[in-house]
């Protein structure tokens, strides 16, 4: 078959004149203040803010007019800017008395300033085209900005040590200046940039630009100040006054194109003696509920986290077997279990004892906290309000330590408690399966023929829409080709799968042509019983630096141990603490801790095989120490029972 299209040649005669392109663009600004601005103005005492660094932004139009064709343009651009500074400084110079230390210390003070200067600059310079081949140019320029979009600032100072200093008003930070920037003036600055024009449609260029601007001269006219930016940008231009070649119609004869080569042959399955195998264990695991709902400093708002969109269908059964997670809608829990049971439930708020500066006010603030956690029991599971009896502390009755910042963090918060147990009764998932891989590699046998050499390779396994495994390499795969399996996607993947889903192997090979062809083989996902079944709990509401066991922790071993243990039974127990305190007193308090349920299950179960009982520290945070519910929760005994399975004659 033979084809005929028209193609376009361009007319000899075009005469090229001068030219200009008007263009819009956008970018980013790395700007880098120095400054010797004085804390106070006018004022040596307070020190001055020390350089600093910053993003902003810039936008624009751009006009460009060509002097000489290919080399020399006049380029001027009008845009608007936003270059915002951040400046610190710390000071020394004031002596306090420390009651903590109960002397003398040094006054750490730190100043911020921040400011935000929004331009509208004007830059005139030309851009030079050294290579005629290639469309790159470097650019030099002037210009001037005024900050007629915006003039503003906030400067705040902060106490850093001693930890017992405050200011006046109770705080430890507070704003000291909001306002405009004294003295901001034109800015002046010189430029350098490279970029190039590429066009990517008949008149259009697309222009991408980086540039450094030097400052000339101070922004404010009372102080040192200039701003150096290194500038990134993107712009479109068009091009105007440019003559256009008519097109000329030529007939071309185009061969048919050539039949496209048949897929060479891979061929690909598994040679393992064993295919991939994930045991099933029984597990029952307990999450105990923490009463304590954390707010931040002087704030009654409930944060987001704790709020969940649910209806009459909300089970605490569906929710992610997570500790963290089912925290966070403990909330919902414990509303759904009010709905059911017509309890009352006490809703006790506390502060910090020091958030705010009076007793009536952090009197009303705890009062707030706790009508917020009221409020939303009332909202979202209409329980009346004369079901929820609300009071108030200044600090809560067992008080974190004080002493760290995390301390005092953990005592803005809303206590529950109710007297039926099972309002805040842990939440158990009961004798579902958990997977743990006992094969975790796969190796498939591979063949590959082909005229032409492989240049490279890959091989990937997968069960449903999860990667198990991905190896690859150059030339030709091996014959024998050894997979990696990720254990714990192997896991989640097994716990998603149904029993009959299987496993696919993908061999893919690129040949030294650029052709690429593949093949594949599937196997099953083998999985067995494990015959031991397991039982979890996590004694949880360990406060600060304490071992002893609650009566709320005490009742949930008595539960836990008549539910999960037999004769033939096995124990381990391990302590664990948050990140606060030193390592070593970390450690023998988890021990404390482990040592105090290990007494408690021999009470209650004098013949209990208890394997170990064990304190780890702050060695393995299982949970975000940043968070105060991270830290009470890595605050905790877990207990596991482990329990052969009584398996029947059929079985």
């Amino acid at each position: 078959m033979i084809m005929t299209v028209h193609s376009v040649a361009q007319d000899a005669n075009a005469v090229e004149n001068n030219y200009s392109y008007f263009g819009a663009f956008a970018g980013y600004g790395y700007i880098m203040n120095a400054t010797s601005l004085q804390v106070l103005r006018g004022s040596a005492d307070c020190g001055a803010f020390s350089d600093g660094k910053a993003s902003g932004m810039l936008a624009g139009l751009s006009y460009d007019y060509t002097l000489f064709p290919k080399f020399l343009q006049i380029s001027g651009r009008l845009f608007f800017a936003s270059r915002p500074a951040d400046l610190t400084t710390q000071t020394s110079a004031y002596q306090v008395f420390d009651p903590i230390e109960n002397k003398y210390a040094s006054l750490v003070q730190e100043f911020f300033f921040q400011s935000s200067l929004k331009y509208l600059v004007f830059d005139l310079g030309a851009k030079v085209f050294p290579l005629e081949e290639w469309p790159l140019y470097v650019r030099l320029s002037v210009d001037a900005g005024n900050p007629m979009f915006g003039n503003s600032v906030n400067q705040y100072e902060s106490i850093i040590q001693p930890e017992s200093a405050l200011f006046p008003d109770g705080t430890r930070r507070r704003i000291m200046f909001s306002g405009e920037v004294t003295g901001a003036s034109t800015s002046l600055g010189a430029n350098g940039a490279i970029g190039a024009d590429f066009e990517f449609q008949p008149r259009w260029f697309i222009s991408p630009e980086v540039s450094y601007r030097h400052g000339i001269g101070s922004i404010v006219r009372d102080a040192e100040w200039k701003m150096n930016i290194i500038q990134a940008r993107i712009g479109v231009l068009y091009e105007l006054g440019h003559p256009v070649e008519k097109p000329i119609k030529v007939d071309t004869v185009i061969p048919p194109p050539p039949p496209p080569p048949l897929p060479p042959p891979v061929t690909v399955h598994s040679v393992s003696s064993q295919t991939l195998e994930v045991q099933e264990t029984f597990v029952t695991q307990t999450y105990p509920l923490l009463p304590y709902i954390f707010f931040d400093s002087a704030r009654t708002e409930l944060s987001d986290k704790y709020k969940q969109n649910v209806d009459d269908n909300f089970n605490e059964q569906s929710l992610p077997r997570e500790t963290l997670t089912t925290y966070y809608s403990s909330l919902n829990i414990i509303g759904k279990r009010l709905s059911r049971n017509k309890d009352t439930i006490t809703i006790i708020g506390a502060t910090d004892g020091r958030e705010l500066p009076s007793f009536a006010q952090r009197t009303k603030l705890a009062r707030e906290r706790a009508e917020s956690v009221a409020d939303y029991f009332r909202s979202a599971w209409n329980i009346p309000k004369e079901r929820l009896k609300i009071q108030t502390r200044d600090i809560p009755s067992i008080p974190s330590n004080d002493k760290y910042v995390e301390g005092i963090e953990e005592n803005r918060r809303v206590e529950l408690s109710s007297k039926n147990e099972q309002t805040l009764s842990p939440v158990i998932h009961a004798k579902f399966l958990e997977f743990a891989p006992l094969i975790t590699q796969q190796t498939l046998e591979t063949s590959v023929k082909h005229s032409n050499p492989a240049s490279s390779w890959n091989a990937t396994l997968t069960l449903g829409t999860a990667t198990l495994g991905k190896v690859f390499g150059d030339g030709s795969p091996p014959a024998q080709l050894t997979i990696p399996v990720d254990a714990s996607v192997l896991t989640s993947a097994a716990d998603a799968s149904s029993n009959n889903e299987m496993i696919r192997g993908v061999v893919q090979v690129t040949f030294s042509d650029g052709t690429i062809s593949e093949a594949a083989t599937q196997f099953p996902l083998k999985r067995s019983k494990n015959q031991i079944e397991v039982s979890r709990l996590s004694l949880i509401v360990f406060d600060f630096n304490r071992s002893d066991i609650s009566a709320q922790n005490r009742d949930m071993m008595s539960i836990f141990v008549n539910k999960s243990v037999s004769e033939k039974s096995k124990v381990t127990i391990v302590g664990s603490t948050d990140r606060l305190g030193e390592k070593q007193h970390n450690q023998e308090l988890s021990q404390a801790r482990a040592e105090s349920a290990r007494e408690l299950l021999k009470q209650l179960q004098p013949k209990l095989n208890i394997e170990s009982a064990k304190g780890i520290g702050s060695s393995s945070l299982q949970y975000d120490n940043d968070l105060p519910e991270g830290r009470y929760y890595c605050r905790t005994v877990s207990i596991e029972i482990t329990t052969p399975i009584q398996l029947t004659p059929s079985e």
